[in-house]
């Protein structure tokens, strides 16, 4: 694993619970952090990717850096044969997301980029009840994501010029969960503040239109004291999905037309990391030989719509795709 950070916790810990996985490395140029993680794991630890390369024989590297150093990473692994999971690439550059995926698929290597919230359950029941026409034709869809503002450290992620900053960072998995559910997006029109400096949005709106004809509406803000909160609502012909939560286990709440009039039906959906579901696909998509379900195009799909984001963010003029 490559990064130390929160992420990286993350799937150290994910691992640890994968039955057949093993975790034997961790690489980080902070001393200090890949000590700490390494420790907590039994692991060896390494300041570079080549050094562990040399002294590791893995068939998985897991890269969990900050956007503008995952390319390198990427490459240098697919080089080696060595399958990418990769944490997601929040806007960069398109040209750059490209060679990540050709090098990969030239290398004959599994490559995944993560968008956990297609392995949270509550998005997971949303999606079973469009694709069960549960609801009927859906409409309209309204996505709410509000986050705590990251530590000042983090100057990178709220680069708005380089990197999109943590706004939309954040809503890029509402995105693809839209595209994953609904199909490809055809219009965008987006706006929002400009916080301090001009570095980063504090609020941001976000309209679209998908080709099948369906309206989603996202808006995210970075005024939570601490953690985070989000809101899903997703509107048919036949009833109505509401999931509002802080936590990934809260409740969700479904609104149907039936023969005897409305019905309402509370779910509670506790299972497992979602985290762990991910790199487990990951590792199931390796031994099984299969495809993972988020492939390196689906990524590009999203990264065009966060392109377009900006693009109608800084003309304020609708973007057509």
């Amino acid at each position: 694993m490559v990064g130390a950070g929160i992420m990286g916790t993350l799937h150290a810990r994910a691992y640890s619970r994968i039955q057949g996985a093993k975790l034997i490395g961790i690489v980080d140029s902070l001393q200090g952090a890949a000590d700490k993680l390494a420790n907590v794991w039994g692991v060896a630890c390494y300041p570079t990717l080549e050094e562990m390369l040399a002294a590791e024989d893995s068939d998985v590297i897991d890269i969990c850096l900050p956007t503008h150093q995952q390319k390198e990473h990427v490459l240098q692994a697919a080089a080696k044969g060595k399958h990418v999971f990769c944490e997601k690439l929040i806007v960069g550059s398109k040209q750059d997301a490209l060679e990540m995926i050709e090098a990969c698929s030239k290398a004959g290597v599994k490559f995944m980029v993560s968008h956990v919230q297609r392995f949270f359950p509550d998005y997971l029941k949303a999606k079973l009840l469009v694709d069960q026409m549960k609801l009927g034709k859906v409409g309209t869809v309204r996505m709410q994501r509000e986050i705590s503002l990251q530590d000042v450290s983090e100057d990178w992620y709220r680069a708005y010029v380089n990197f999109g900053d943590e706004i939309l960072d954040s809503i890029r998995h509402d995105i693809d969960w839209l595209i994953w559910t609904f199909g490809y997006v055809e219009r965008v029109y987006a706006k929002g503040r400009l916080g301090k400096e001009g570095l980063n949005t504090d609020h941001l709106f976000v309209s679209l239109r998908m080709k099948n004809g369906v309206i989603a509406h996202i808006s995210g803000g970075r005024g939570l004291a601490t953690g985070f909160r989000s809101f899903l609502e997703v509107a048919g012909r036949g009833g109505l999905m509401t999931m509002e939560n802080d936590e990934a286990s809260m409740p969700i709440m479904n609104t149907f037309k039936t023969e005897n009039g409305i019905e309402y039906r509370n779910e509670s959906p506790l299972g497992v990391s979602p985290y762990q579901l991910e790199l487990q696909h990951f590792i199931d998509c390796i031994v099984n030989g299969q495809e993972p379900m988020i492939s390196g195009y689906d990524v590009l799909r999203t990264l065009d719509v966060i392109l377009a984001v900006q693009h109608s963010l800084e003309t304020g003029k609708a973007i057509t795709l």
